[in-house]
């Protein structure tokens, strides 16, 4: 088992892998997104994202740290960002852009997760070519800390220990 960080997109009220059906999988598919970055030394590294909103994307500070260039990928078409919303000590960052015109995931409410809740993850792990479906437990609950006035960034985010779904 490793630890990763999560992202709210995940569906906190599944019991069991039974849970997790394919139109379900299809469906989160179509929110996942590659994000890329490029650093002054010339080297490329591949992320995961999820459009969390309209021209919102979330992913991990990590992915893009020390970037000197960042965009988005999806369907073969490069978005690139126009704002960073970072909170660097969870390492959760919000990327805004003009016109991704992506469908953004169906957020859960933050009532429904506690401790221990059942949640699935979808990612670009290991830069695969389709997203990966992992399936884990909450271990942690935290606020973003960043701006407030933007209703994206008052979402709440946790943190999973995973096991991959096959």
């Amino acid at each position: 088992m490793r630890k990763l960080l999560l992202i709210l997109f995940l569906i906190p009220t599944i019991s069991n892998s039974a849970g997790l059906t394919q139109e379900l999988t299809l469906q989160l598919n179509r929110s996942i997104v590659k994000v890329h970055s490029a650093n002054q030394a010339g080297n490329h590294g591949v992320g995961s994202g999820v459009v969390v909103a309209k021209d919102h994307v979330v992913t991990n500070c990590h992915v893009i740290a020390n970037s000197t260039g960042i965009h988005a990928t999806k369907y073969g078409t490069s978005y690139p960002p126009e704002k960073l919303i970072a909170d660097w000590e969870h390492d959760i960052c919000i990327l805004t852009f003009k016109y991704l015109n992506l469908e953004p995931v169906t957020l859960g409410s933050s009532s429904d997760v506690d401790y221990g809740t059942n949640v699935i993850a979808k990612s670009y792990g290991g830069n695969a070519t389709r997203p990966v479906t992992s399936i884990g437990k909450v271990r942690d609950i935290f606020d973003l800390k960043g701006k407030k006035s933007d209703s994206v960034v008052n979402m709440v985010f946790f943190r999973c220990q995973w096991r991959r779904f096959i």
